[in-house]
């Protein structure tokens, strides 16, 4: 006999809120810093009750890293060529990171504790590392194909240089509230996209922010969601 079609509902539901949940705590306190039970408690479930849905602690820890990813990329396309699309959506998630400090805190805490090779996240961000520069050294190969970077820069300088600048720049944020991230991360595409390549970048997030903020509030949405 098949089951209600209402459990599968309450079910992704309760998943998602014990994702969420342990996005906080993992952020708040690391993954070698926090248990099952500290997650099962904000829940209001048992650890075994968290333990039937993930398994293991290492499963939930990779689940509340892809929710993560799929957020952003939500607002930072990665397939295609087209690199004033790429710049618009990375300063889209960095403003959408400055009003979600729980993102930041658990990538950056997370980050730190997975340099181990025998942490459980170690093969995701050496994964991801790998992603994220290949694809930003890309965009920023097709940038200089189309004369949209200033003259003397190396593609491949420029993604390691983002990527370097963007981690760096959240951890001293996390800190040190004063730090502009949306300024400090504009100015360095400012610095090397050439005038018109950049009045590109800054005319497309004007004329995108209303479907921004859609894609923002359908996130927020599925947050409160998995809240309730």
């Amino acid at each position: 006999m098949a089951r209600p079609r209402g459990n599968y509902a309450f079910t992704a539901a309760r998943r998602d809120l014990i994702i969420r949940a342990a996005l906080e705590t993992f952020g708040e306190f690391g993954f070698n810093g926090s248990s099952l039970k500290q997650v099962a408690e904000v829940v209001g479930i048992s650890e075994a009750g968290v333990l039937h849905h993930f398994g293991t602690k290492s499963n939930l820890l990779i689940e509340v890293l892809r929710s993560r990813d799929d957020h952003g990329t939500e607002l930072v396309p990665m397939q295609g060529d087209d690199g004033i699309a790429f710049i618009a959506g990375w300063i889209n998630l960095t403003e959408y990171n400055v009003n979600h400090p729980g993102h930041v805190e658990l990538f950056t805490t997370l980050a730190a504790e997975a340099t181990s090779s025998a942490h459980p996240a170690h093969q995701y961000f050496l994964e991801r590392y790998g992603l994220v520069f290949g694809v930003t050294k890309a965009n920023f190969e097709n940038m200089l194909l189309r004369g949209q970077l200033r003259d003397g820069v190396d593609p491949s300088d420029l993604a390691v240089n983002l990527i370097a600048l963007s981690d760096g720049l959240q951890l001293q944020w996390l800190i040190i509230k004063e730090v502009n991230l949306v300024e400090q991360i504009s100015g360095f595409f400012k610095a090397v996209l050439t005038p018109e390549a950049w009045a590109d970048v800054a005319g497309l997030r004007a004329q995108s922010a209303p479907d921004l903020a859609e894609r923002i509030a359908a996130i927020e949405a599925s947050l409160q969601e998995s809240a309730a």
